[in-house]
């Protein structure tokens, strides 16, 4: 597709890309919740009780917007020591790359892969699992990104053996979609832009990502499945349903406060029914995106902006 500025663009029937590997009837993930940056966005929560501090696991689908820097998850010290936890979307060098901090007593320890994100058009699950009572410390901190295990790290630092984590902390708030008191600050900053889905969080579980997908043996993707284990305390799970988008559907009921989200920004877009959206990653420099990748528009009233993007169709759809 090729359109000037100030068109919006939205499947209206999706082609289902993603299937399950031959199960009757294959997983599907109804909704997604999109973050469009510019409306401060934002899930917040503080845990009523202290949790597994040392072990937790979190899975999560995300559909990228833009080449820029996000934060998708946070925990913040509500003290205002300054220490803090983020999973952040990090430009660098025309790429998007996952980078995973925790700040404790003044020492930052950094977790970045050798791997970028490029496509701003395709759902990514990550899996971060995390086990500080490990004796080898390669096995502390574990990340999956579609079912491949990262083993390649430009920054891999050492988690001391039996170390708290923010995480299950009263202490702290948690976020979805932002940081709250970032660098001491009290407000939130570094929302995200882009679209998450199918939100698990695990206290006291180190999990794998078998747990959350698995491969199709007919497509050879990495397809969701349904999670069957526990949550823990303070676990979580968050599937962003329209009029309930911050709701704990784990049982355990650790409800999000949503903040500058409505149920206009549940979509049906999601990692099982992938919808087409505009492509930042060929844009030209006077036309902004917007909404998800949604809407496309002029920033200048002087030159025209361009856009791409691509859809799949089934065959002999037309």
């Amino acid at each position: 597709i090729h359109c000037w500025t100030g068109h919006e663009v939205m499947s209206r029937a999706a082609h289902k890309v993603l299937t399950g590997s031959g199960a009757v009837a294959a997983y599907q993930i109804e909704q997604s919740l999109r973050f469009n940056n510019a409306d401060d966005p934002y899930l917040i929560k503080t845990p009523g009780s202290n949790g597994n501090r040392d072990t937790w696991t979190l899975s999560f689908w995300t559909k990228m917007d833009a080449f820029d820097s996000y934060y998708m998850f946070g925990s913040k010290e509500t003290s205002g020591s300054g220490d803090l936890f983020y999973i952040y979307n990090g430009s660098s060098g025309g790429k998007n790359q996952l980078q995973i901090n925790h700040k404790v007593s003044g020492s930052a320890f950094y977790y970045i892969p050798n791997m970028y994100f490029e496509d701003f058009g395709g759902w990514y699950h990550i899996v971060l699992a995390w086990d500080s009572t490990q004796g080898t410390a390669a096995n502390r901190v574990k990340l999956w990104v579609n079912g491949d295990a990262i083993s390649s790290w430009n920054t891999y630092n050492d988690w001391t053996q039996n170390q708290d984590t923010l995480l299950n902390y009263t202490g702290a708030n948690n976020t979805i979609g932002a940081v709250y008191g970032h660098d001491g600050a009290t407000n939130i900053s570094g929302e995200y832009k882009g679209y998450i889905a199918e939100v698990h969080f695990l206290d006291g579980v180190a999990a794998d990502h078998e747990d959350f997908g698995e491969t199709n043996s007919a497509t050879n993707q990495w397809v969701p499945i349904e999670y069957t284990g526990s949550y823990g305390t303070n676990g979580y799970y968050c599937k962003f349903a329209s009029g309930a988008i911050g709701t704990d559907s784990s049982g355990e009921g650790n409800n999000f406060t949503v903040n500058n989200l409505v149920n206009g920004d549940v979509l049906l877009d999601s990692p099982t029914n992938n919808f087409c959206v505009w492509n930042s990653a060929d844009t030209g420099s006077y036309c902004d995106l917007t909404q998800g990748n949604l809407t496309s528009a002029g920033n200048t009233s002087a030159d025209a902006g361009w856009t791409h993007s691509t859809m799949a169709m089934m065959d002999g759809s037309g």
